[in-house]
């Protein structure tokens, strides 16, 4: 073979290397660009995933406050129906008052309701001392 041969071949070779690099080259840009559509495609679902996860997340404080303000009503309400109640007397000067008189009968009615009122405070305190007696024994029986 003649040198020309040589070199047209040597060429040849050359180019068939060069074509072949470029062609990976392509292949490996067409890859890339696929890579950083996908990536993009990601960062655009990742941000979609923090909206909504900021959405729930009010969502969530949101319902634990009314869930809240709920259970004060409900508590409210069941001390209103079953807790303690007591009327409370305020001395108004809009407020008409009952003249009962003040005969016999009046004097009467008064010494008989504090009597009574007498009487229930003393069964009352008995009763407290007999708990704390019947206390007292189950604590020594012990």
């Amino acid at each position: 073979m003649t040198k020309l041969e040589l070199l047209t071949q040597e060429i040849a070779t050359l180019q068939a290397e060069d074509n072949r690099r470029r062609s990976l080259l392509h292949e490996k840009s067409t890859l890339l660009e696929q890579k950083i559509s996908l990536v993009l495609q990601q960062a655009n679902l990742i941000e979609q995933k923090d909206a909504l996860l900021s959405e729930q997340s009010t969502t969530i404080r949101k319902q634990e406050e009314r869930l809240a303000a709920q259970q004060l009503e409900i508590n409210r309400l069941i001390q209103q129906a079953f807790g303690r109640r007591s009327e409370r007397y305020l001395e108004s000067p809009q407020q008409l008052k009952i003249d009962f008189g003040s005969g016999p009968e009046v004097t009467d009615a008064a010494d008989g309701l504090q009597q009574a009122v007498d009487e229930k405070q003393l069964t009352t305190r008995r009763k407290n001392r007999g708990c704390a007696r019947e206390r007292q024994d189950l604590c020594d029986s012990r």
